[in-house]
């Protein structure tokens, strides 16, 4: 059964304060709360606080998912119990300051669970604080015990949370208020404890109910928000915020309009340009049916990957892969077609072969052509936050192929209205990648896409094995180093050089090449283009 929402016998607060030792209570008896702990190398604050705040897929819906807590709920996990949860959610209707709730944790941290919904479809709400809690407790065992502040609303663009309207006329920028109001009631509840504490992050996804206006000035309100914050909690308690860490999701659908498109590049940029923050890209996660909504899994995983960035150690996200392994497939016909992936078949002309297969032991995707003047293969297009985030933090190229006659290419491209600052050639824009061909009897020759350093050619029988190939590109910077089978082979290629085609524009490409006369039969186990 959901747990209910009245204020508990014993509180989280309590029972943390009861695993407090009474030496550890007598020792920060001191009026700057957190600087005590933070001051002593090793010794950690007795709570660590992170804020989360944003529209509805940071409250988290769970209407259109199954009618039992099985289906919407988070499940359960050990973090739960040990992570403090302080909420009071603001209705979509909601257009006055105070604001009217959905609901709160009645003025006292209880533990992770599920929040009051809205009468209607929506039983409860939960958003990424159960993958947020989850992902802390795995990756830092041994931190001091967290607590979420957790202020969303149903809906709304960023004037509701911006501090310039909020002076101006309290209602309009009313999610303002209420944020400053909900963190300083939660942190003294943790001061009148005598607990030291740590503000480590600002958690922040919305920005799908932006209009216009609001959208061209999105990265300039989010980069204020978490500044205003900031300097709100470190007036009141020194220490304990500064350098407060902010991570950003991507929101629903981030180009399924320019308005979208608009707030997310411009959250990307103010990411980017802030030593402590990070954006986490979402867009490879399913949307619910109203297609604008995450759901259960999804939420769980956002939570998580918002964690990997507070700890530091974001995973590359995969902007565009096929992997024929995916299912541990035991025959041919079990091996996942690249479609499966969000590719689409490109010049299949008739009497190409496309179909798995299994070649000592590893699972590929077979592409042999019938010697037409074609490009037989797989594409899938890039988006512009794709391009952004594969420069902002860097990117990888990755493909592993067996040549098993002819030759083949996998390439991705970006045109230059689209460029997110490479400085790609106005005209063709920029085309990257490997170029493989079968030579004399059993060798392969490995190239890149307009050959910007010397081609190699690896030894006799080379040709009959799968080989990896890597290109890894540098953080905000055109260069690029060259891996075959995990050893560094070039470095410092300028992507710039490359010249693409206009016809390819901004999109990931594998196939078996073509050339007329000659038949091509490539096998594809792994194509992945990723930022890092």
């Amino acid at each position: 059964m959901p747990p209910s929402y009245g204020v508990e016998t014993l509180s989280w607060l309590t029972m943390l304060l009861a695993l407090v030792t009474a030496v550890t209570l007598q020792a920060v008896s001191t009026p700057v709360l957190g600087s005590l702990h933070d001051a002593v190398p090793g010794i950690r604050p007795d709570v660590e606080v992170y804020l989360l705040t944003g529209q509805s897929n940071a409250l988290g819906t769970t209407n259109n998912e199954g009618g039992s807590p099985a289906e919407y709920g988070p499940g359960s996990h050990p973090a739960d119990l040990l992570t403090g949860l302080f909420w009071s959610n603001v209705r979509t209707t909601n257009t006055s300051y105070p604001p009217q709730l959905y609901g709160d944790s009645g003025s006292v941290a209880l533990s992770l669970r599920m929040q009051q919904g809205d009468g209607g479809a929506n039983r409860f709400f939960w958003g990424l604080e159960h993958g947020l809690a989850r992902g802390l407790w795995e990756g830092a065992p041994g931190r001091g015990r967290v607590l979420i502040i957790k202020c969303c609303r149903g809906g709304g663009g960023n004037t509701f949370w911006d501090k310039t309207a909020f002076d101006l006329a309290p209602d309009s920028g009313h999610m303002w208020g209420h944020l400053r109001d909900t963190v300083d009631e939660a942190l003294l509840g943790l001061s009148s404890g005598g607990l030291t504490f740590r503000v480590r992050g600002l958690a922040y996804l919305q920005g799908e109910s932006n209009g216009p206006a609001e959208a061209a000035i999105a990265g300039d309100r989010l980069g204020r928000l978490a500044f205003e914050l900031e300097n709100h909690i470190e007036a009141q308690y020194p220490g304990t915020a500064h350098p407060m860490r902010l991570v950003v999701g991507e929101i629903a659908g981030s180009t399924a309009n320019a308005t979208r498109e608009r707030t997310t590049l411009g959250q990307m940029a103010v990411a980017a340009g802030m030593p402590s923050a990070t954006f986490v890209r979402t867009a490879d996660l399913p949307l619910k049916i109203d297609n604008l909504h995450f759901g259960r899994e999804a939420k769980l995983t956002i939570g998580r990957r918002f964690a990997d960035a507070f700890l530091g150690a974001p995973a590359p996200f995969p902007v565009a892969r096929y992997r024929a392994d995916l299912f541990r497939p035991v025959a041919a016909m079990d091996v996942e077609s690249p479609e499966a992936s969000g590719f689409s078949e490109s010049d299949a002309l008739p009497g190409v072969l496309l179909a798995g297969t299994i070649e000592g032991g590893v699972p590929a995707w077979r592409i042999l052509d019938d010697s037409q003047v074609a490009d037989p293969g797989y594409q899938r297009p890039l988006t512009s936050v794709d391009l952004r985030g594969m420069f902002d933090n860097g990117w990888s190229f990755r493909a592993t192929a067996k040549v098993a006659t002819g030759g083949g290419m996998a390439l991705w491209s970006v045109a230059a209205p689209v460029d997110p600052g490479w400085g790609v050639p106005s005209g063709p824009g920029s085309m990257n990648g490997f170029v493989v061909d079968r030579v004399g009897a059993d060798a392969l020759r490995i190239a890149l896409w307009g050959d910007p350093v010397a081609p190699v050619v690896l030894g006799p029988g080379s040709a009959d094995a799968f080989h990896s190939l890597g290109l890894v590109g540098a953080q905000g910077s055109p260069l690029c180093d060259l891996f075959i089978d995990g050893i560094r082979v070039a470095s410092d290629i300028d992507l710039t050089s490359n010249a693409g085609s206009p016809e390819l524009g901004n999109r990931v490409f594998f196939g078996s090449g073509a050339l007329a006369g000659v038949g091509r039969d490539v096998l594809w186990a792994d194509v992945a283009l990723a930022s890092r």
